[in-house]
């Protein structure tokens, strides 16, 4: 696929969301989400858009997919990320959209045009405009932690204990910490510098490998697998000088708690 075909997709899809009908009906989704009727109209106008690019390849996206093992090769579409931001007329909310091959993600884009985003992997890095480059943290106490998001209602699966326990690790560990309710914008501000660190709290793909893919063009370390405290069902996304030490913290946080 030629490069232009991706600008054009990410610059189509900036005006798409900038004319997106306003005052979207909502409704429950699940125990602890929302969905709009935007976030339908999103994923079936990106679900045609890259159908058009190449039909081969099957798509996974948040309000249409139903639950299996995943291609080797696929889209993911997350048509609203940010939901309950969106709803509530908070401008934090993006689309977000990778290309995976063999299971790991080769392109990602984040479009938020409330903001005026438009950031691929390889341009994550010059987003924060009006300032000057963020220096690296000197260390994860000198860090800004960014969370995704954080809930006290009780799950039954112990997902939100470990969200909690994060939390606590963050407050004893780094400098501040930011919770964004997007998975997409907080990789997307770690990746520029603005960050230090970031915990991603889903296992679904179109939360995980756009974050991924913009957080491993961009230079960051990816901890995608359980260590200490952090199931594998999270990911962790660091800047390479304080990675180390977010392993060490996530192992001994573990260990005290035995």
């Amino acid at each position: 696929m030629r490069d232009g075909i991706f600008e054009d997709l990410v610059d189509d899809l900036y005006r798409f969301l900038k004319n997106l009908p306003v005052a979207p009906m909502r409704q429950i989704k699940g125990d602890r989400d929302i969905v709009t009727d935007n976030d339908f109209l999103v994923e079936t106008w990106l679900s045609d858009r890259l159908r058009s690019i190449d039909p081969t390849i099957p798509i996974v996206a948040e309000e249409s997919w139903k639950s299996g093992p995943l291609p080797d090769d696929f889209w993911t579409i997350d048509p609203i990320d940010g939901t309950l931001n969106y709803a509530t007329s908070i401008p934090l909310w993006a689309s977000a959209v990778s290309l995976n091959r063999d299971g790991e993600p080769v392109w990602s884009a984040v479009v938020a045009p409330q903001i005026g985003l438009r950031v691929t992997g390889d341009t994550a890095r010059q987003i924060v405009s009006g300032f000057a480059p963020q220096p690296p943290p000197e260390g994860l106490r000198h860090a800004v932690c960014v969370l995704s998001d954080v809930s006290n209602r009780e799950r039954g699966d112990g997902r939100n204990d470990e969200r909690r326990h994060v939390l606590a690790l963050a407050q004893e560990s780094c400098a501040r910490i930011r919770i964004l309710g997007s998975s997409a914008l907080a990789a997307v501000w770690t990746a520029s510098g603005a960050f230090g660190v970031a915990f991603l709290f889903s296992d679904q793909p179109w939360d995980r490998f756009p974050a991924i893919g913009i957080a491993r063009a961009s230079g960051l370390r990816v901890l995608d697998t359980a260590c200490g405290i952090l199931s594998a069902d999270s990911v962790c996304l660091a800047h390479p000088n304080v990675m180390a030490e977010v392993m060490e913290a996530l192992t001994m946080a573990e260990q005290r708690m035995a």
